[in-house]
């Protein structure tokens, strides 16, 4: 059965390709090797790091929200 995916899902994915490809992008949060990035259009933030080469994504949040500690993600 094929669901269709609200926008802001869509968003999210290509959000997190185009990090796949420039991990550097985002700035750095107060946690070491965690870097932050907005989704655009959604209030979203994508927590993610890069560990072998390889892009882990640690959390998306709501970006009203208060920023995660260590625990948090």
């Amino acid at each position: 059965m094929w669901v269709r995916r609200p926008p802001s899902c869509r968003q999210i994915r290509s959000t997190s390709e185009l990090l796949a490809r420039y991990p550097g992008l985002g700035r750095e949060t107060d946690i070491i090797g965690v870097r932050v990035f907005p989704i655009a259009r959604y209030p979203y933030l994508v927590y993610h790091r890069v560990n072998a080469g390889e892009l882990v994504v640690l959390h998306v949040r709501d970006g009203r929200r208060d920023a995660p500690d260590e625990r948090g993600l």
